[in-house]
């Protein structure tokens, strides 16, 4: 039995209890809880779900300044624990973030729940499954969906069918101006091409330093007269590379869904 008396535990009392019972006094400590609901306690602030110790495997490795310490559940619980499940507390230092982990396994898998209501994502198939919306811009019922109209207040899902989703500037500097959740169009950024203007030396056309012909040594105040490609002594560009309609990176298409409720 782990503890004598029901009720709950927070992780500290729980730590506490382990150390009155010489848990950290060598490398590694282990218990088995009773099955008696009543008589074991409930971990209820772990953060990924509550650990009711009837019946759970407790291990205690390391000292108290650098402990790991894990619970694995049974297959039945009480009182809102979870069964089947593994948890584990990692605690050497407050500088070193310690807290509460549960592992996933067969029996114990993540939930629709994991997936907070309104976040967009990408699904590989083109139907929607059921408890998700497509981003297509379409508007909901906010009194049917209150929690997805807290992230759309307008009561409508974005539209990303063909678009992609860029992390919100917020002040950084990058993509100022922006508010979150507004649509951007397309943009290829301001540049300069260099090329040939030609062969012949301080000629009417290509390379001069005459201010009466165009060429390479004149910047556009100074070329008084036309650069044109109809004539025989020029070397063009082209534009046989990967070029098209917009400007985009490689990509692979999926369909944005989002969770309802």
């Amino acid at each position: 039995m782990v503890y004598k008396g029901g009720g709950t535990w927070t992780t500290q009392e729980f730590i506490a209890w382990l150390k009155q019972n010489g848990a950290f006094d060598v490398p590694y400590w282990m218990c088995k809880g009773s099955w008696s609901y009543a008589g074991n306690r409930i971990i209820n602030d772990t953060g990924c779900g509550n650990i009711c110790l009837a019946g759970a495997v407790v291990e205690v490795m390391g000292v108290e300044s650098a402990m790991t310490i894990r619970v694995t559940t049974p297959t039945t619980t009480a009182n809102d624990g979870i069964p089947n499940a593994q948890f584990t507390y990692i605690n050497h230092g407050k500088d070193y973030r310690p807290g509460w982990r549960r592992d996933y396994n067969t029996a114990n898998k993540p939930t629709d729940n994991i997936v907070p209501v309104g976040v967009p994502l990408p699904y590989p198939h083109r139907y929607t499954p059921a408890g998700y919306l497509t981003c297509n811009g379409q508007t909901f019922d906010k009194s049917l969906y209150p929690k997805l109209a807290e992230a759309y207040p307008s009561g409508r899902v974005p539209d990303l069918r063909g678009e992609f989703i860029r992390g919100w500037d917020d002040s950084r500097g990058v993509d100022p101006g922006r508010v979150c959740g507004t649509w951007q169009p397309q943009q290829v950024q301001w540049h300069q091409h260099l090329g040939g203007h030609g062969g012949r030396a301080q000629g009417q056309f290509g390379v001069t330093s005459r201010a009466e012909y165009p060429g390479s040594y004149h910047d556009d105040g100074k070329q008084t007269l036309p650069f044109t490609n109809n004539g025989s002594d020029y070397q063009g560009f082209t534009n046989n590379g990967a070029v098209g309609a917009e400007t985009r990176p490689r990509n692979v298409a999926f369909n944005y869904i989002v969770r309802a409720a």
